[in-house]
């Protein structure tokens, strides 16, 4: 419940069966290129809303990069970028904008790891807008059957 009052998003349910989240290791050279996230749920349908991130290297160096950026919602820079700190934290919201990724290869020793946890929060699906006609408009079946498509979930 804690996430629902820190985000006011309420209905929040954590991933039970981890689904592409648990423990995440990237070696040296590695990163992880700019992405949206899925936003169904394979099993449960439902939709995915939040995103925490726990960093669990202990000793981490902000040279080695490995840092998350969120990006822009036209995809076209990093509006912040967050080291992955011993014990950092980071929760986001996911949507059809929430780009993100840690894009740089890392420069750690070898015998390093850039390592998290990800937890994911799920929610019943968001509704959809619904498109209707004005009060005065005349009827136009065309028109009409473009609303219909574009309200259905």
């Amino acid at each position: 419940k804690i996430c629902e009052w820190i985000t006011g998003i309420n209905g929040l349910e954590p991933d039970t069966m981890l689904y592409g989240g648990g423990l995440h290791m990237t070696e040296r050279g590695g990163f992880l290129g700019v992405h949206l996230d899925n936003e169904r749920h394979p099993q449960t349908g439902l939709a995915r809303r939040l995103n925490l991130i726990v960093y669990c290297t202990e000793g981490w160096q902000e040279d080695w990069g490995g840092h998350l950026e969120l990006w822009d919602r036209a995809c076209t820079r990093p509006v912040t970028k967050i080291a992955p700190l011993w014990n950092r934290a980071v929760l986001f919201e996911t949507s059809a904008h929430s780009f993100h990724g840690h894009t740089q290869p890392l420069a750690c020793p070898p015998e390093v790891r850039r390592k998290s946890v990800a937890v994911y929060y799920w929610s019943e699906p968001r509704a959809r807008a619904r498109f209707f006609a004005r009060a005065d408009e005349p009827h136009d079946a065309a028109k009409e059957a473009a609303r219909l498509a574009r309200s259905r979930t």
